[in-house]
């Protein structure tokens, strides 16, 4: 709605009495005086601010949620790649643990192996 401007202060007292009769006249059908007719006059326009307030806080609200879906995605994304990376550096560390084993089992070996020759040898003598 643009600005409404007034020619003379007349005009602008003849659109606040028109105003004032239709909030009368309005008032007296619903069973009141100009408090009532101003009510039932507002009452359409103030529907239609809090639809629109309604309207503004369900999307501020649906904005909100899906905000929150998309950050509780991400924390899930980083934990399942947190998650990957441990079972990796498990699996790593099984294997060089296995190494280590192996390697440790083929001295045990070599020791036994030289305790059986040196105990061959300790019978021959």
């Amino acid at each position: 709605m643009g600005n409404l401007i007034f020619n003379s202060k007349d005009s602008m007292q003849n659109l606040i009495k028109l105003v004032n009769e239709a909030a009368e006249a309005v008032g007296k059908v619903f069973g009141g005086g100009k408090g009532t007719g101003a009510f039932v006059l507002a009452a359409p326009v103030a529907a239609l601010i809090v639809s629109g307030v309604t309207d503004y806080i369900d999307d501020k609200q649906q904005k909100q949620i899906q905000a929150e879906k998309e950050r509780l995605q991400k924390e899930a994304i980083s934990k399942q790649a947190a998650l990957i990376q441990a079972l990796r550096d498990d699996a790593q560390m099984s294997r060089e643990r296995q190494d280590y084993l192996e390697c440790l089992n083929q001295q045990l070996q070599k020791a036994l192996e030289d305790f059986q020759r040196e105990a061959v040898q300790d019978e021959q003598v």
